[in-house]
């Protein structure tokens, strides 16, 4: 954005871990873990769920996330 890129916004894959054709529910990447075996298929946060809510309640990456990820940002 500061070398003029014109971003309006961001989606996360996915909500909750599920079924790829390729790979069947061997990779996890949902914002939500999912128990394959688990019948009642509880769903168990990620830390990453903190984080995403950090931005969008910011309505941007706030600077301290910024800090930790990208130490050369100002």
């Amino acid at each position: 954005m500061s070398e003029g890129v014109d971003v309006r916004g961001y989606f996360y894959w996915t909500l909750t871990d599920n079924f790829e054709w390729n790979s069947g529910t061997k990779i996890r990447f949902g914002l939500y873990a999912v128990e394959p075996t688990d019948p009642s298929k509880t769903r168990r946060p990620r830390l990453a769920v903190k984080t995403f809510r950090s931005i969008v309640d910011a309505g941007a990456i706030p600077a301290e996330l910024l800090q930790r990820h990208l130490p050369h940002a100002d």
